[in-house]
């Protein structure tokens, strides 16, 4: 089952490498590619509009200094934020700890060959 090649599922399915189907390895590049394109022609949009209001004239607001709550609640997302990062690294960590890993071998003029570690 390709669920049980790694931590990644397999993916990028490569046909003849975990063996899944031929519509599924075009059907998961397709997906990545439209996604990306998505991605990029938004953040063009979202550049191309900037630049249009870049060379406007700046407007220049006083704000009040935070209070003790609002410094409260600065502190606390700069905490939050660390645990997050402390648990996607743990949660990586521990995947990669589970997970069955492959190392592709592939020397000139043979075979691809899977070697489980």
């Amino acid at each position: 089952m390709i669920v049980m090649q790694g931590y990644t599922n397999g993916f990028p399915y490569m046909p003849g490498l975990i063996e899944p189907a031929v519509n599924v390895t075009y059907t998961s590049w397709i997906t990545l590619f439209t996604i990306i394109l998505i991605v990029m022609s938004m953040t063009g949009y979202v550049v191309l509009k900037l630049m249009d209001y870049w060379n406007e004239p700046r407007l220049n607001i006083q704000l009040p200094p935070p209070n003790d709550t609002q410094r409260l609640t600065l502190l606390a997302f700069l905490l939050a934020g660390i645990a997050l990062g402390i648990q996607g690294l743990l949660g990586a960590y521990t995947m990669h700890l589970y997970a069955d890993t492959i190392i592709i071998w592939h020397k000139p003029n043979t075979s691809i060959t899977l070697q489980h570690q």
